[in-house]
């Protein structure tokens, strides 16, 4: 549980950032494959665009998201509180993009 990944990475659409994401889940194989039910927590901080980097970026979701996919049969499920922004939490998914990765 004490694994420290890391990687040079250009921007979200390296392909180093992919191979980190995978090598990750690959030392956690085992735990994956058991699991029943994966929470994807991103960072929801506020309506903000992936550019402003106040928030998880979308791309980064989309791809934890598709390696967990062939790492466990688990329910996947993507939540979190965006704080102040509860009451507008679809305009949140919207303006951060992760409304269209989580569909």
């Amino acid at each position: 549980m004490n694994n420290i990944i890391t990687a040079h990475c250009t921007g979200y659409d390296d392909k180093a950032l992919p191979e980190l994401i995978d090598s990750y889940f690959r030392s956690e194989a085992d735990r994956l494959k058991s699991a029943k039910l994966i929470l994807i927590k991103p960072n929801l901080l506020s309506a903000s665009t992936p550019n402003m980097a106040v928030t998880t970026h979308p791309e980064f979701v989309k791809i934890v998201i598709n390696k967990l996919k062939t790492y466990t049969d688990a329910e996947l499920w993507l939540g979190d509180s965006p704080g102040a922004n509860f009451g507008k939490y679809d305009n949140v998914l919207k303006v951060t993009g992760i409304g269209e990765v989580a569909k």
